[in-house]
């Protein structure tokens, strides 16, 4: 049986290895419409919708499908995107926007609604957030019902006719207490009896983008780190790293913010992570690390992979982040055949043909038929019940290897299993009996 070293250095920590993320990209060439992404979000099937400069795309892990003005939609370059309670699929362009339901394609003009900047969920429909004003939009009866909201602040702007230039700090959020927030030009509002009054931010501080975490405190993002609302006011979060950053966007998993921003001071938008309750948990994700372009939006779907939104295509960061080790690193090969973890807490990485890599806590020890090791390829390692670690190979059969001191490492005992001198061990197990049972490639051999 082969293992697959990736799936298991997940969980190891050594304070003196890089630090590298587990990063998929999306782009042109993988079947997405157009490089740049405005929006997205999921629906109860799973499957994710993006809003693009090209169309409408829909993903399900697989394959792309693509919605264009071909098929109806009245603009191809969409503002935002988002899906309501009955599956309903929302996408806004500067003409208006577009509803798709089911195999049909349904649109309110911008002479109605306005030049749509950002979409928002509600319990039925969508928020709207335009140059006209804020929209409730639901489609009950095979019609629409739009109410409209007005904010104390002018709403008469028009989109950039340079798309890469829309505004992507001006959005609309309800929370799950059904709160409905509208941020524009910095400034954040809140819907109460029908209106949309201010709330009080200190007049240097640029409100960008609003979310709330699993209990519903809402949180905000501004050009001051991250803020809490708390009865209305806003209570900024004693965070030290948040402090430094100017947060544009920013998503909640458990008690992690995943946010994308920039230092104070700094020009470049980078992925940014850490722990409210935890402040050694501090991550920093830029193009150097994979990322395909400057980042503008975050996604969590419904796996908690995040997903990166550029004007470059898509990054997905699937878990917070990896230690990832190579020959570069103290390993004796690159081509892991076996894996295993000891009690002692080391890990042990066999490979085809280039022998056997011991990982400490401080250090990583290397073995070979030059120093020992009965055969290079290594394809199973299984400690017993009392702690005895053996090793299967290729053609040298079990063997047992025996700590000798913190300098040696281990030495390597062949076991007497066949007269045949080329036995091969592709798994080891163990019985109640405590017997060791080590399959080969003749069949099963009963060690004990």
């Amino acid at each position: 049986m082969r293992f697959t070293v990736v799936l298991y250095l997940l969980s190891l920590s050594v304070v003196s290895f890089a630090q590298r993320y587990n990063i998929e990209i999306i782009g042109l060439k993988n079947g997405l419409l157009h490089s740049l992404v405005t929006g997205i979000d999921q629906d109860t099937q799973g499957k994710v919708w993006l809003s693009t400069g090209g169309g409408l795309c829909s993903y399900n892990g697989f394959e792309f499908k693509y919605l264009t003005t071909r098929d109806g939609l009245n603009y191809t370059r969409l503002t935002d995107v988002a899906v309501d309670a009955e599956g309903n699929i929302w996408a806004g362009s500067s003409l208006g926007l577009n509803m798709v339901r089911g195999n049909r394609i349904f649109k309110i003009s911008k002479d109605t609604i306005g030049e749509v900047a950002s979409l928002g969920k509600s319990n039925n429909g969508v928020w709207v957030l335009s140059n006209r004003g804020v929209f409730r939009v639901t489609f009950i009866k095979k019609k629409f019902e739009i109410t409209q909201y007005s904010l104390p602040a002018s709403l008469n702007f028009a989109l950039s006719p340079i798309f890469q230039d829309r505004p992507l700090t001006d959005f609309v959020f309800q929370s799950a207490l059904n709160q409905v927030y509208v941020g524009h030009k910095g400034n954040l509002y809140k819907l109460s009896n029908g209106t949309f009054i201010p709330l009080a931010f200190h007049p240097s501080v640029y409100v960008n983008a609003c979310n709330e975490n699993a209990n519903g405190d809402v949180y905000v993002a501004t050009s001051d780190g991250l803020y809490r609302l708390v009865d209305d006011k806003p209570v900024k979060v004693n965070h030290p790293y948040a402090s430094r950053i100017d947060i544009l966007r920013f998503v909640c998993i458990g008690t992690k913010i995943w946010c994308n921003g920039k230092f104070k001071g700094a020009d470049e938008v980078s992925i940014h992570a850490f722990d409210l309750e935890d402040e050694s948990f501090i991550r920093t994700l830029g193009i150097k690390n994979g990322l395909p372009d400057t980042p503008s939006k975050l996604y969590v779907d419904h796996e908690q992979n995040i997903w990166i939104l550029t004007n470059n295509g898509i990054a997905i960061l699937k878990g917070d982040a990896f230690t990832c080790l190579t020959t570069n690193d103290g390993l004796i090969g690159n081509k892991i055949w076996g894996i295993c973890k000891v009690s002692d807490g080391s890990f042990w990485a066999g490979t085809i043909g280039e022998g056997l890599s011991v990982i400490g806590p401080t250090r990583i020890y290397q073995y070979s038929t030059k120093n020992g090791l009965p055969d290079n390829y290594v394809g199973k390692i299984f400690e017993s019940s009392d702690r005895k670690i053996y090793v299967g190979t290729s053609t040298a059969g079990l063997n047992l290897a025996t700590y000798i001191n913190s300098t040696l490492g281990y030495s390597f005992m062949r076991l007497p299993l066949l007269p045949n001198d080329r036995v091969r061990i592709d798994d080891i197990v163990e019985d109640r009996q405590k017997m060791d049972l080590g399959s080969h490639i003749q069949g099963l051999v009963l060690y004990g």
